[in-house]
């Protein structure tokens, strides 16, 4: 069980996330067969530093158009070390 001071280091956890959210304008839907997906592969042993997840390839709106061979809403597979730090 939490301590009050770790539920509320958690409540402003999620207000500040939740800030980010809305004044970058992220985009973090997935389609729900990825979803899916990705819940199988999190039951999967070492799901978590071995495993690969759907994840979408642009979270923020394009500052400039992008070429006729890329998806705004496009998703690629990548570990949850390159889902938190990016790739690159």
């Amino acid at each position: 069980q939490l301590t009050d001071f770790e539920n509320a280091a958690f409540a402003v956890l999620t207000v500040l996330i939740s800030r980010v959210l809305l004044a970058f304008q992220l985009n973090l839907y997935i389609p729900l067969s990825k979803v899916d997906e990705n819940m199988a592969r999190a039951h999967t042993r070492d799901a978590a530093s071995k495993g690969r997840f759907w994840f979408r390839t642009h979270m923020a709106p394009p500052a400039s158009p992008l070429g006729p061979d890329e998806d705004p809403d496009g998703c690629e597979e990548m570990t949850a070390y390159e889902i938190l730090t990016g790739r690159g």
